[in-house]
């Protein structure tokens, strides 16, 4: 029937019948969360002991500055393009180019074949390529 309301819902639930509260709240979706293999392959990388036990991928952030205290070996085997400020504890690795301005101020691992753009600036505790 067009137009017609016969059989909808009134008021607060179906049938007129006030709204049972003390039922549970439907839950939303809930996705399951990534584990550092589903995302990266940890093969190709040097610092897979970085995500070594960790549930989520973005754990790995809160052991980003105890890893780089334990591996990193400062020395900088890059070509710089002009003049860049590079800070003490970096670790840039054979074939990356540093361009004119950048700013690294580590503590930085910067793996090999890397291209640090004009006026980039790479902060704390930061591990680039490799």
């Amino acid at each position: 029937m067009a137009g017609s309301m016969e059989g909808c819902p009134t008021g607060d639930n179906a049938g007129g019948r006030p709204a049972d509260l003390s039922a549970p709240a439907p839950r939303p979706y809930l996705r399951p969360m990534f584990k550092p293999t589903d995302l990266l392959d940890l093969s190709q990388t040097e610092h897979a002991a970085l995500f070594e036990g960790c549930e989520y991928v973005w754990d790995a952030l809160k052991r980003l500055k105890d890893y780089l205290r334990e591996h990193l070996k400062p020395a900088l085997h890059n070509r710089c393009d002009g003049v860049a400020w590079i800070g003490k504890d970096v670790f840039i690795g054979e074939g990356t180019e540093v361009e004119d301005g950048a700013m690294i101020q580590g503590p930085a691992i910067i793996g090999r074949n890397c291209r640090i753009r004009h006026n980039a600036y790479i902060r704390q505790n930061v591990i680039v390529g490799d």
